[in-house]
């Protein structure tokens, strides 16, 4: 597992790496174990870093409990791909952290086409909120957000991060 990149001019921003942009929300991943992983194997589906520990406790011959966030990478690791998730949560808190981040909150949904990122920001309604079709525009160029073909996807999104968000906090 590799850590997440800096950005170098793309979006127009310096090296920094807390936007929910692919470059700093992309991490590469790579597994060796040959009793498990075809070699030269990939995979497309969304894993997240809290999905490594269910994993490495069950390879231990575990069970993960309840309260374990993340799923089993395995049955990935086995070829299947069945009831695997469709979407991600990003998030990133700012306030007061370092006074250049002030503002910088965000929460955003990534699918395996979209992703809608929500800023955060007090007094504001939405007006600065992304959506990018990420098939059709891989280097988030072309913010969709207030595309009016666009409000079904963003709808649909919009509730994909509620309910993202209601889970990770255990409702």
């Amino acid at each position: 597992l590799g850590d997440n990149g800096f950005f170098f001019g793309e979006h127009a921003l310096g090296p920094e790496r807390r936007f929910a942009y692919e470059e700093g929300i992309r991490s590469p991943f790579v597994v060796r174990y040959p009793k498990r992983v075809k070699s030269g194997s990939r995979r497309k589906e969304l894993v997240i870093c809290q999905d490594i520990a269910p994993t490495l406790i069950q390879l231990a011959g575990g069970r993960p409990g309840a309260q374990i966030q993340g799923r089993s990478l395995l049955p990935l690791f086995a070829g299947g791909r069945a009831g695997w998730r469709k979407s991600i949560l990003c998030e990133y808190w700012a306030e007061q952290a370092l006074p250049w981040l002030v503002g910088m909150t965000y929460k955003a949904v990534r699918t395996d086409r979209y992703k809608y990122i929500h800023w955060v920001n007090r007094g504001r309604a939405g007006e600065l909120d992304e959506l990018y079709d990420l098939q059709q525009d891989p280097y988030e160029l072309r913010n969709l957000n207030a595309s009016r073909l666009m409000a079904p996807v963003r709808e649909k999104l919009r509730r994909e991060l509620r309910k993202l968000i209601a889970e990770a906090v255990g409702l």
